[in-house]
């Protein structure tokens, strides 16, 4: 089985920000490609950047991480889920710890879920009666 390539794109320089950050913390880097999206760039010049990492990945599967489920980078991707490809919005920087050591293996739904599961779990709301 071939293993899953990631690409990061958000709006402004989130992506890098995030996944240089969650680089330090684990201690190597994810293997991951990134995309900025300057605010206001044209649709079609996000779309050129989109195709362009996803042919430098060489991957038979790509698991897209979005900050913004609806947005331009978002629908963009999810153009490319012919085939399989998933997009996973609301991307986080327990997703990417958890990236480190996710099995990249088993196809881009299961590495999606697994995210997904590691992304909701980080979701803590704290008040002065304790945690929810």
């Amino acid at each position: 089985m071939s293993v899953t390539g990631v690409v990061v794109i958000t709006h402004g320089n989130a992506a890098e920000d995030m996944v240089q950050a969650a680089e330090r913390v684990v201690g190597r880097p994810l293997d991951v490609r990134t995309i900025s999206v300057p605010i206001g760039e044209p649709r079609s010049e996000t779309e050129i950047h989109i195709e362009r990492v996803v042919i430098d990945l060489h991957a038979e599967e790509v698991l897209f991480l979005t900050d913004l489920e609806g947005s331009t980078p978002y629908n963009l991707c999810c153009k490319r889920c012919g085939g399989r490809s998933v997009v996973l919005s609301g991307m986080n920087l327990p997703m990417l710890f958890k990236l480190a050591t996710a099995d990249r293996e088993h196809g881009a739904l299961s590495l999606a879920e697994e995210l997904r599961a590691t992304g909701l779990k980080s979701i803590h709301i704290r008040t002065a009666m304790g945690t929810k």
